[in-house]
């Protein structure tokens, strides 16, 4: 008669449980029916602007970037654009200031 390891059954058992686990997050992670801003209409847009908070308002813009000539659209809320530019502002207050020769 074969006597068993009671530590190899619980590592299998958990190894088992992991795996489980592990595939339940990854079908979840799937199943996300969030779509990206930038690929909505601007009916379903203004839809989504109406169910949350003026500063989480989502606003789309073409937007050029000094790398390439291709216009890139960009979906940003209304908050992220004034937080980039203040952060804009202060780096650029940040670069006008120096040293002072006089």
């Amino acid at each position: 008669m074969i006597k068993k390891n009671p530590l190899s059954r619980l590592f299998k058992l958990g190894l088992r449980s992991c795996c489980v686990a592990v595939t339940a997050v990854l079908i979840t992670a799937c199943q996300t029916m969030d779509t990206p801003f930038r690929k909505m209409t601007d009916e379903e847009l203004i839809a989504y602007n109406s169910t949350v908070p003026l500063e989480q308002n989502v606003i789309c813009f073409k937007d050029l970037r000094t790398d390439s000539h291709i216009r890139k659209t960009r979906c940003m809320t209304i908050m992220d654009i004034l937080t980039e530019a203040e952060t804009n502002a202060r780096t650029i207050d940040a670069l006008n200031i120096g040293p002072q020769l006089f």
